[in-house]
């Protein structure tokens, strides 16, 4: 039999798709070197991996609803992580104008409502610093509140400051996010009192939620 070639004339659509198959894989003879007849030697084909299939990814480089795996760990993304920042970074926010209760009441509701969803992470390295950086911002906002000098020297003796450190302190021309780090705003407005006016521990919620 002779060589078949299809043209414009062929009339089979039977014959047309196979005309394009051919020519999408590159004929016959490419077909036959890249994939032996049955019984010879194994396919020659490429595997389909993370290298040539660019939008497959390593699982810990995939992101499903927040989350990523490490091995057999599953941890909140980084990108998520990223997110809660940056809504606890608005609540926080100096220049709203806002009362500390509302303030501390949407910071409550937001940080339970993250912790029952991304509490399935078994991710614990980064809350103590979270919960302490969380607490440091809060304490900017009790600063910038005060913001007379006199007002902040009255409050935080009240608070059991030291008299010579509070009025080092009134007497700063440093930033309040700076002040929120200093002797005399520890002492005063500790851990305890932020938890008495209603300010939640991430850690303590993600200990609680994950060993329940």
């Amino acid at each position: 039999m002779g060589q078949t070639t299809l043209g414009r004339g062929a009339s089979s659509p039977g014959a047309w798709l196979l005309y394009a198959a051919t020519r999408t894989t590159g004929g016959d003879s490419q077909t036959s070197r890249r994939c032996p007849p049955a019984g010879g030697a194994h396919c020659q084909r490429p595997r389909h991996t993370a290298s040539h299939c660019p939008g497959v990814k390593p699982p810990h480089r995939s992101h499903l609803l927040g989350f990523t795996f490490r091995g057999k760990k599953i941890r909140w993304s980084g990108q998520a992580l990223e997110d809660f920042k940056h809504r606890i970074r608005r609540l926080t926010k100096r220049s709203w104008g806002i009362s500390m209760q509302r303030r501390l009441r949407e910071l409550r509701l937001y940080i339970q409502g993250w912790i029952n969803y991304f509490g399935l992470s078994e991710y614990y390295r980064p809350l103590p610093g979270l919960d302490e950086w969380i607490r440091r911002r809060l304490r900017m906002c009790y600063l910038k509140q005060w913001c007379r000098p006199r007002t902040r020297i009255r409050n935080l003796i009240k608070l059991g400051t030291r008299t010579l450190t509070t009025v080092s302190l009134g007497l700063s021309s440093k930033g309040t996010y700076r002040l929120a780090k200093t002797l005399a705003t520890h002492s005063g407005m500790t851990n305890k009192w932020l938890a008495e006016q209603g300010l939640v521990s991430v850690r303590e919620l993600w200990i609680k939620f994950y060993y329940a």
